[in-house]
């Protein structure tokens, strides 16, 4: 039977995390919208804030991890060292609203839920901030990294906008 490679055991390791995942996603995007009911309540009728949460597919998570090694290949003598538990964003939710204005007073609500986190914001070419992003664990998870992003309706739903 021929060895097993880095990419099969991290196929493995996904399925054996995806329950995890789940749960973290879960609980993510329900903290998220919880703490944003009252912003949600105060909205006028021409302004929107969409929250959307999705789980990094196996393949995606493979690469995104390969893409972190040298030469962006993994080393076969080395692959117990590998763990897809290193990516920071298997879990994640996205932020939308409309106007942009919303974004500081919804960063600035999450900011309070998910001190912790790690802010790594997306800049244009300009230098500007077109999304705050941040990454850190769920409270009831250890093993499952998570990201949220508040980012404008009219960035984040354009094809290529950050993720």
């Amino acid at each position: 039977m021929p060895e097993r490679t880095v990419e099969d055991r991290l196929r493995e390791e996904y399925f054996d995390l995806l329950p995890e995942i789940r749960g973290a996603t879960e609980r993510l995007e329900a903290e998220v919208k919880y703490h944003l009911l009252p912003l949600f309540r105060g909205l006028d009728r021409f302004e929107r804030v969409i929250v959307k949460s999705r789980i990094k597919e196996c393949d995606s998570a493979v690469e995104s991890l390969r893409r972190r090694q040298e030469g962006a290949v993994f080393d076969a003598e080395r692959a117990e060292t590998y763990s897809l538990s290193m990516l920071r964003d298997l879990a994640g939710v996205r932020v939308l609203a409309f106007p942009r204005a919303r974004l500081p007073e919804i960063d600035t609500v999450l900011r309070g839920v998910f001190p912790s986190w790690t802010a790594d914001p997306v800049l244009g070419d300009d230098g500007a901030k077109l999304a705050f992003k941040y990454w850190g664990h769920c409270a009831t998870n250890d093993r499952v990294g998570g990201e949220y992003q508040i980012v404008s309706m009219l960035v984040g739903l354009r094809p290529g906008s950050p993720h």
